[in-house]
């Protein structure tokens, strides 16, 4: 399964932020998706995508826990691989 490098971003809403779904743009992925973020070759993680047109394209955003723990820590300044 061939991956797909994005860049970790700030989720675009407060709204978005709450339902602990990654956001991306929808030239990306289509909404309701489930992806595999992987941020090392040991770490692992699974998301529900939904969209947002303020997300930039090539970007997935996370909420501030989301950020603060996991794609904070593995993914500053290194791209994502993302597995549909």
């Amino acid at each position: 399964m061939a991956g797909r490098s994005m860049q970790a971003a700030r989720c675009p809403t407060d709204e978005l932020s709450l339902t602990n779904c990654a956001v991306v743009n929808e030239k990306d992925f289509q909404s309701g998706q489930h992806v595999i973020v992987r941020t090392s070759p040991n770490h692992r993680y699974t998301f529900t995508l939904k969209t947002h047109p303020s997300v930039v394209p090539g970007s997935i955003a996370f909420s501030l826990p989301q950020k603060m723990g996991w794609a904070f820590y593995w993914a500053r300044n290194r791209s994502l691989l993302i597995y549909i």
